[in-house]
């Protein structure tokens, strides 16, 4: 059979990259349709093709006429090389329960379940489950996650803060009760490091409000959306992770230090 990566390769050796990169968003299946023969007894399978394209191309597909043109034009090409088996149809489908990990997923779903409050887990399960199918609304749970997860430790540290106040201004006070901030006085490459965490959670909500606008301005801003949202929710997780660790080793030296007077 025909898979993905085959249409993509094929594309790609036409330098069709608008087409190969919306098919890497796809998966195949095919609906077996009959049994046919040729002369001399041969015989090829019928199958229908259906292509599972997420919502966001699938809602609009007459603005991706061209891209989906070559796609289809491919599949034909590749299934004239296979004797086996005649694609008769294809049609576009949704795609229904895509769900891709990253290698870090499992690891951010632990440590945020085991801090066992159920509205950062939420979080979590929502920018995970929208990452593919949902762009937008994986960037702004990515930015939920971050907002929730500050919430947690600023109310755990019994420090003030704003329940309107932006992402920005919630980092910001739990980055210092922390002591990670770079505004604080702290080593050359520390302040370095700590800066551009501090970039990345207001690139979180940049994303959020700049893509959103990308709408219906032109394609390629639309196929980006898919990758800038996965990229989004990965560093909101590993963010999180890194806020939470630093806020159980903070609790665990206070611990310390009421034990030793």
């Amino acid at each position: 059979m025909i898979e993905v990566e085959d249409v993509k390769n094929w594309l790609r050796d036409g330098e069709d990259f608008d087409a190969a990169s919306l098919i890497e968003q796809c998966e195949f299946s095919y609906n077996y349709i009959d049994l046919a023969f040729t002369r001399g007894d041969q015989h090829f399978e019928i199958y229908t093709l259906k292509i599972n394209a997420p919502r966001i191309i699938l809602k609009d597909l007459p603005k991706y006429k061209t891209e989906i043109d070559k796609i289809e034009a491919a599949v034909k090409e590749l299934n004239v090389a296979d004797s086996d088996f005649y694609i008769e149809d294809i049609y576009w489908v949704p795609l229904r329960g895509k769900t891709e990990s990253s290698p870090s997923d499992a690891e951010i779903k632990k440590i945020l379940t085991n801090v066992d409050v159920p509205h950062i887990k939420s979080a979590w399960e929502k920018a995970i489950e929208r990452r593919l199918k949902d762009p937008d609304g994986a960037l702004t749970s990515a930015r939920t996650l971050i907002e929730t997860v500050c919430k947690h430790i600023l109310t755990n540290l019994n420090i003030e803060f704003s329940e309107n106040g932006d992402i920005n201004q919630l980092y910001s006070l739990t980055s210092k009760a922390l002591e990670i901030s770079p505004s604080q006085n702290i080593d050359k490459e520390s302040k370095k490091v700590f800066g551009n965490i501090n970039a990345i959670v207001s690139g979180v909500a940049f994303f959020r409000n700049k893509l959103g606008d990308a709408h219906g301005q032109n394609e390629k801003n639309e196929l980006l959306l898919n990758e800038l949202s996965e990229l989004s929710v990965n560093l909101a997780g590993s963010i999180c992770i890194f806020l939470i660790k630093a806020f159980e080793k903070k609790k665990d030296g206070a611990k310390t230090t009421h034990n030793k007077v």
